[in-house]
């Protein structure tokens, strides 16, 4: 896409959220403002479209998640898989302990997540950065979507 000055059109992504992390929704092309190297840019296009998200989940899965806390956590997973993502939104499942390993693989299948989160059984050590960063490349593909998390 060129205008006829003959610069590029630059497309900005941004997700707004409060002070709290959560998101905030309605924001119109008003709300922003865009410098480029000091110099107010005019917004010539704007669109508050939700795009389709990749993203994994990581649950520790070690002996330190008591019941209760595992309880939560399924809780937490599944309202936000289920109340807060999109149905183009991709996810992996990835559990960690010891070692990590993706229990489940790129799906936009919530209850396949689901059943992979329902299926962890808390056992070992954390050694978070050890066990996950050796797994992380190991899931069958980078995913569909440009935004990723």
């Amino acid at each position: 896409f060129r205008f006829k000055s003959g610069v590029d059109l630059i497309n900005v992504t941004a997700t707004v959220t409060d002070e709290g992390g959560r998101f905030v929704p309605s924001l119109t092309k008003d709300d922003f403002t865009v410098f480029e190297n000091g110099r107010r840019q005019e917004i010539s296009h704007f669109s508050s479209e939700r795009t389709p998200v990749s993203l994994g989940i990581a649950l520790d899965a070690s002996g330190s998640m008591t019941p209760d806390k595992m309880a939560a956590a399924r809780s937490a997973i599944d309202r936000f898989i289920y109340d807060l993502l999109g149905p183009d939104d991709e996810l992996f499942f990835l559990e960690f302990a010891s070692y990590a390993r993706v229990t489940q693989d790129w799906t936009t299948d919530r209850s396949a997540i689901s059943r992979a989160v329902g299926r962890v059984d808390p056992i070992g050590g954390t050694a978070l950065y050890d066990a996950i960063a050796p797994t992380l490349p190991s899931t069958s593909s980078p995913g569909r979507h440009a935004r990723k998390y």
